[in-house]
């Protein structure tokens, strides 16, 4: 995972060779409009408290990560039992994404950037305040799907009134 983590990096700071071929604006426009549909998708389910639609798009790669809450997850099922016990002292989530950008590194890999705040009610029916939190995820085309093959989640202290 480090090597691949080292060349995904090298692609981002590194200009394609003379001659390589960029992919059209269109294709590009496409590409992020999947992914945000994606995202969108992952919010949806944080809103219905439902943890296999968060983790729909996760990738079954023995590559996959998930960064979040002081964590490195090494598969989806390490991230869907973190998911399913907060999910189940919850009432609601909400999430809203303030400003995103999704990078096209090729036709099948992507980074997305985001950020955005969110708020909860626990089942206690105590609502937390406004937290704000940054992803960035690493979609990559599997079988002609997109999947994210890294996800890392940062929160910041939450915002006082």
């Amino acid at each position: 995972m480090r090597h691949a983590s080292l060349v995904i990096l090298g692609m981002l700071f590194v200009p394609p060779p003379v001659g390589a071929t960029q992919l059209p604006d269109g294709e590009k426009s496409t590409i992020r409009t999947q992914i945000e549909a994606e995202v969108q998708t992952i919010i949806a389910g944080m809103a219905a408290l439902d943890c296999d639609k968060v983790h729909a798009s996760a990738s079954p790669s023995p590559d996959y990560r998930m960064v979040g809450y002081g964590t490195v997850f090494a598969n989806r099922g390490a991230a869907l039992t973190l998911c399913r016990d907060g999910y189940s002292q919850l009432r609601s989530l909400e999430a809203a994404i303030v400003e995103q950008y999704t990078t096209v590194l090729s036709h099948d890999l992507a980074i997305y950037t985001a950020h955005g705040t969110t708020t909860w009610t626990n089942k206690s029916s105590e609502r937390s305040p406004v937290t704000p939190w940054a992803w960035t995820i690493l979609w990559r085309r599997e079988a002609g799907t997109w999947k994210y093959l890294n996800f890392c989640q940062s929160l910041a202290q939450p915002l006082t009134p």
